[in-house]
């Protein structure tokens, strides 16, 4: 197995790389399009995003969050905690509703657990996983990134991550059990990607979050979790409105046909028996 070199940690000290830059006004920001299209800057506008959010979407929130072609389905306030232009006591002040509250506190159990496990940036939290035996597949890493694994959802949400720096959070979900339990390709890779990619990329939440769908961090009976691709976007995406969005070439299809795999990478069903294999194996170690 391949080692891989750790994540940055900037956030928690070392030093900030050295770069070249061009002058600002050469630089092209995207402003009419991506995540400049559902955030402004700056506590301005991280305080217009929670009033919007207050005064209607909140209310259904927690039926309305897993699925992703929603534009207003969650608060879109993670970019605004994330450079601190709000903080959850401020959020928390607005009483929202218990199930957005348990997602502010997930939040704040990932910083927990990164301060007293400080090692699992990059290292799995369980030590048995040490030896489990990932698999580096460049072609599978790139399709991955690339958005052309052939499964549409998964596709979706990585061309969504790249055009806007941004993916919803149970698509994040589908594209990393994808990652480490279909293509089993090492969950640092996955956190070295989002960590790239994603303008709010906490280091707490990023490594939380890839610890989870790997089975490997603060969880109870992680092996058995292996998100079925095409079944999570039938369930969360019935119509494909999320995935037309960022798959056009699929703008011709029925809401019966959109869903299905095109020239897929892998087969679900055989990937999924594998990583089964692979987890059973390390759980008895």
């Amino acid at each position: 197995m391949a080692t891989l070199p750790p994540i940055p940690r900037i956030p928690g000290g070392g030093e900030t790389p050295s770069i070249s830059s061009l002058p600002i006004e050469q630089i092209d920001f995207g402003w009419d399009r991506g995540f400049w299209k559902r955030w402004e800057p700056g506590e301005k506008g991280a305080w217009k995003r929670l009033n919007h959010f207050i005064a209607g979407p909140v209310s259904i929130y927690g039926t309305s969050r897993d699925f992703p072609a929603l534009e207003d389905g969650v608060s879109h306030l993670s970019p605004h905690l994330h450079f601190g232009e709000i903080s959850p006591r401020s959020i928390l002040a607005m009483n929202p509703p218990e199930p957005f509250v348990r997602q502010l506190v997930w939040r704040e159990f990932a910083f927990y657990l990164l301060y007293h496990f400080p090692q699992t940036t990059d290292e799995p939290l369980r030590n048995k996983f040490k030896s489990f035996p990932w698999v580096y597949n460049e072609k599978h890493l790139k399709a991955w990134q690339g958005g052309k694994t052939g499964y549409p959802i998964v596709d979706a949400g990585m061309r969504e991550l790249w055009q806007t720096g941004w993916m919803h959070n149970r698509v994040r979900m589908i594209v990393g059990s994808f990652l480490v339990k279909d293509l089993m390709i090492h969950w640092l890779e996955g956190a070295r990607w989002f960590w790239d990619t994603l303008v709010d990329a906490d280091l707490p939440n990023n490594t939380f979050g890839w610890q989870w769908i790997a089975g490997c961090g603060a969880d109870a009976a992680p092996y058995f979790r292996i998100f079925n691709p095409v079944l999570q976007s039938q369930k969360f995406d019935p119509e494909g409105t999320y995935i037309k969005r960022y798959c056009p070439e699929l703008i011709h299809l029925s809401p019966s046909e959109i869903h299905q795999p095109r020239s897929p990478i892998v087969d679900h069903n055989e990937a999924r028996d594998r990583a089964l294999a692979a987890f059973e194996k390390t759980k008895e170690k």
